[in-house]
């Protein structure tokens, strides 16, 4: 019993004593796979492996007994900053960088494993203090995140808006009736349905509902409506 304790006690030790300092990793991120390239301090840059995103949130939590430090890198994009906040939560340090051309010998070669690999190089630099080597962006609170993501939506929902407005305009100036801003309601589109063909009407009541801003049902506070876009 004792050899047994002896022997795990020795194999705890040599763990330990085999920490390195840092591991550097940087990640190709698809939908189905993640390619991940290993660097351990300046060790060569390790060959790329695939995990699938839950595997790999596994073997990262095992890769912290091996490592003072786990620094973690991977491109902005259609993943978002959750990831990143993901690992922060378990310890690991994370940056999230600009998308660029990693075809550092210009091959013209798309390849994951290759790219995954310079970012790790670039990774590694950055870390010994080449602030050029990648560029590094915020990674917004999940709040933070929230309020963009309701600004860009109320930006495209207004841009949706001007265009069917302007569709709208366009085709009642053909008919020779000119009319500005809103359209589709009050005294200016009862004139509309009195002044106007039957199929312009038709046309133009299409539009106006599938409009975002003519709908007459309760929006909740806050939510996007037509006083918000200029037209």
């Amino acid at each position: 019993m004792n050899t047994i304790l002896d022997n795990m006690n020795k194999q705890n030790i040599d763990r330990l004593e085999n920490k390195v300092d840092v591991i550097k990793i940087a990640i190709d991120m698809h939908l189905k796979s993640f390619r991940v390239v290993r660097q351990m301090d300046h060790a060569l840059v390790q060959p790329a492996q695939r995990f699938e995103p839950a595997r790999f949130y596994q073997w990262l939590e095992k890769e912290k007994i091996k490592a003072e430090r786990i620094a973690v890198c991977y491109e902005a994009g259609c993943f978002g900053y959750e990831p990143a906040r993901r690992m922060q939560a378990m310890g690991i340090e994370v940056y999230v960088i600009a998308p660029q051309n990693w075809d550092e010998q210009r091959k013209r070669q798309a390849n994951d494993k290759l790219d995954a690999a310079v970012m790790c190089r670039r990774l590694s630099d950055y870390l010994d203090g080449h602030r050029k080597a990648l560029s590094v962006v915020h990674i917004p609170s999940a709040q933070e995140e929230e309020q963009r993501a309701a600004a860009r939506f109320r930006e495209q929902l207004c841009k949706e808006m001007r265009r069917i407005g302007a569709m709208g305009r366009s085709l009642l100036l053909q008919r020779e009736m000119a009319v500005r801003g809103h359209w589709w309601h009050g005294r200016t589109w009862q004139l509309i349905i009195q002044a106007m063909p039957v199929w312009v009407v038709h046309q133009t009541r299409n539009l106006e509902r599938i409009n975002p801003a003519a709908g007459k049902t309760h929006r909740p506070r806050g939510e996007t409506t037509a006083k918000h876009c200029s037209s």
